[in-house]
């Protein structure tokens, strides 16, 4: 649990022993039934000390010639952190229904019931679909036959507000029994308070698919962060870990050291999170954003919010202003739009793909094409 991915040892660690977070539960205790086959929990075999210290070690040796390294600063409860669910839907060889993650660089599902990582309710939810689709004969799809409807399921739970939305992905927009389905699972979990349906017919291992409808609910959910509301959409991005978002964000503001005569860019900025929350502490804050969903959640979320919020601290986050930018994908023009907003201070949340050496391109770039100082802040 944590990071999960574990980064290739190129050479031997020497690391540094953290000390435990208080409340953590004792993480060498734990076992996992999926494991071998899953991926997801690599360093399930040391205790948390020994991982938080293991992460240290691999970020110092890819990171530390960029700018300052602080200590990671260990979640109190590493456990059922993961507000965000995601699970493909196959048949196995006896053609039972079953649904979980793809087993490393392959597309067998491991079919799973529980999980360390994920939020149990959203793990809840998905195991209640899958027992589901066969009484009302509805067929997970077939990646190579090009046959049946379910392909994914996708959960989110706003941890703070308790609301839950299920995204269900199909191959086609046709929702044979659709009614009673949605009754059904309505019935054994009446904490979900949205669900949408997804439509993917391509050939493609990309999750969702450009079309949507709203089946019950309003189509998304909103969750709290350092106080503030955000609406999230299906396909609009937001952090998995809430708890541990929150120390990362008061840090990395802290860290910036903003004196409200800063224009601060939120690079990726996704629903408009962190530069929202530092608005109160800069003169304007500009986002940038590859996801057109997650922009126009951010420019409601920011008017929402400056209602929701009275005086000087509501206008500034009024006044935030977000881009869509389709060279996202494209670095060193995103780099050279990005740079063109002459920003004092910068947040980019590059680490996405769970390993150091990742986001390190990006602050070579950044560091060495255009001189922006950076510090580090490791949730």
């Amino acid at each position: 649990p944590g990071a999960g991915q574990a980064a290739r040892r190129s050479q031997p660690l020497v690391p540094t022993i953290l000390p435990r977070p208080k409340e953590d539960p004792t993480m060498s205790s734990l076992t996992c039934p999926y494991s071998r086959r899953c991926g997801g929990c690599q360093l399930l075999a040391m205790s948390y000390e020994e991982e938080l210290a293991h992460k240290q070690e691999l970020t110092r040796r890819h990171l530390s010639r960029f700018g300052k390294l602080l200590p990671i600063l260990g979640a109190a409860n590493p456990c059922y952190y993961r507000n965000k669910v995601e699970a493909a839907f196959g048949l196995d060889r006896s053609r039972k229904v079953i649904a979980g993650t793809y087993e490393p660089r392959s597309h067998r599902i491991v079919d799973i019931n529980s999980c360390l990582n994920e939020d149990k309710t959203a793990t809840a939810i998905i195991v209640t679909i899958k027992k589901l689709l066969p009484s009302f004969r509805l067929a997970p799809y077939d990646e190579d036959a090009r046959t049946g409807f379910l392909r994914h399921v996708l959960v989110r739970r706003g941890i703070h507000t308790g609301e839950v939305m299920v995204v269900l992905v199909t191959a086609s927009p046709v929702f044979p029994s659709r009614q009673n389905f949605l009754k059904a699972l309505l019935a054994a979990h009446p904490e979900i308070t949205t669900i949408v349906q997804n439509v993917n017919n391509r050939r493609t291992s990309v999750l969702l698919g450009d079309r949507e409808q709203t089946l019950y609910g309003p189509g998304f959910i909103r969750d709290t962060l350092c106080g503030m509301s955000f609406r999230i959409s299906p396909r609009s991005f937001y952090q998995i870990n809430p708890a541990q978002t929150e120390v990362l964000y008061r840090r990395a503001i802290k860290a910036a050291g903003l004196t409200g005569k800063e224009r601060v860019l939120d690079a990726y900025c996704g629903i408009g999170t962190i530069g929202m929350i530092a608005a109160a502490d800069a003169r304007e804050v500009i986002g940038v954003e590859q996801n057109p969903a997650a922009v126009r959640d951010a420019i409601r979320n920011a008017k929402s919010s400056a209602e929701a919020l009275a005086g000087a601290i509501g206008q500034k986050i009024g006044k935030c202003f977000y881009i869509y930018d389709s060279n996202y994908d494209v670095a060193p023009q995103y780099y050279d739009n990005m740079m063109m907003v002459r920003s004092k201070a910068m947040m980019a949340d590059s680490a996405e793909a769970g390993a150091p050496e990742e986001p390190s391109l990006d602050f070579k770039t950044i560091k060495l094409e255009y001189n922006v100082q950076t510090k580090f802040v490791l949730e």
